[in-house]
């Protein structure tokens, strides 16, 4: 079967370029015949695998490179480094962690930086137009 690959590219001002790739089979076909139905429904099986096995490898590398985002912004304000960063970082337990870190802060401050993290990793990566 001749090969393909199913190629992701991804570059940021921060961070260096990630290129990730997933070889894949192309079905078998000359110029006179076309692919049976089953070999287009195996291709397409095996192309949506590939899909979704490069989207996890792109989630966790761009979640990995956000969290490195977010350590250099707390160390760059001098929040405390590695404990600052860490705050959040726990989202097995249903959420946001660091419930009870930062100190003098308003709640509603806190809610409001809450909302700001959440638009922030829900947009990582893409550019973000504001209404004005």
């Amino acid at each position: 079967m001749p090969q393909a690959e199913l190629r992701a590219t991804y570059a940021s001002q921060h961070n260096a370029p990630l290129s990730l790739a997933t070889p894949l089979d192309l079905p078998a076909s000359s110029s006179s015949t076309s692919p049976s139905p089953a070999e287009k429904a195996a291709y397409l099986r095996d192309l949506r695998a590939a899909a979704a096995a490069l989207q996890e490898r792109i989630n966790g590398e761009l979640t990995a490179r956000m969290e490195e985002d977010k350590a250099r912004e707390a160390s760059a304000a001098g929040g405390g480094g590695v404990a600052a960063a860490a705050a959040g970082t726990d989202k097995g337990k249903g959420g946001k962690a660091g419930g009870s870190g930062g100190g003098g802060g308003g709640g509603a401050k806190k809610a409001a930086q809450d909302v700001d993290e959440d638009a922030e990793e829900e947009n990582y990566g893409e550019e973000v137009v504001e209404d004005d």
